[in-house]
């Protein structure tokens, strides 16, 4: 953890902002600024081909930091506030100098990046290979694992056209494949935004892309 010091020092070259929902950091600004820590809300990394077509690559949680520090090469990619944020535009050089002097801090902030080159590696895998329900499956084990406490209720951490974006689906087949899981008695939904698993073997085993009960995922 931050030194009292350490916070006030690295608040000094910092900048707070607020976001309203599908608010944008374009790729010009990033390249200035790309160090970004989330104080609460979800901010994803977009891409926008030249048709239109949106991909979210990854999204970010409250106490992630985003560092889009990319040697010899510009920035391409857009952040987005998929709902109502706060984030801290950090300054690099500082918060590298607090970093280095702060083994503790350092240990943490090693520990976030470790954490998101799996979750990279992990979405890659559902992107490539996994049908429509797997995908949405693994999606749901993606939320429960990534809240902040254990709670049954999971909190879906963006809507479904986001969620589409961020799996490679069509919105309408996001909400059929919750709706199936929820038919299937794997989950229930109490509301659109909230989860709660109900079989946690049987969605893990769809989630993992094995046959459940003779059926394939679709």
């Amino acid at each position: 953890m931050l030194r009292k010091e350490e916070l006030e020092h690295l608040s000094r070259f910092s900048s707070t902002i607020k976001l309203a929902r599908k608010t944008v950091l374009r790729a010009d600004s990033l390249s200035l600024s790309p160090v970004t820590a989330v104080i609460e809300g979800t901010i994803g990394i977009q891409h926008i081909l030249d048709d239109g077509r949106r991909s979210i690559a990854a999204f970010y949680l409250s106490g992630d930091i985003i560092d889009l520090r990319t040697p010899g090469t510009d920035q391409r990619h857009d952040l987005v506030a998929l709902t109502r944020a706060t984030i801290c535009r950090l300054s690099p050089a500082v918060l590298d100098d607090v970093l280095q002097l702060n083994e503790s801090a350092r240990a943490v902030s090693v520990d976030n990046l470790r954490r998101q080159k799996c979750l990279a590696l992990d979405h890659s895998v559902d992107l490539t290979k996994k049908r429509a329900l797997e995908k949405v499956a693994s999606f749901v084990f993606e939320c429960r694992d990534r809240q902040p406490t254990v709670a049954a209720e999971i909190k879906l951490p963006m809507q479904h056209c986001d969620i589409a974006d961020y799996l490679g689906l069509r919105p309408e087949t996001v909400s059929r494949c919750l709706h199936e899981l929820q038919d299937s008695k794997m989950i229930e939904q109490p509301t659109v935004s909230c989860i709660t698993i109900k079989d946690a073997g049987a969605l893990r085993t769809l989630a993992d892309g094995t046959k459940h009960d003779g059926e394939r995922a679709r």
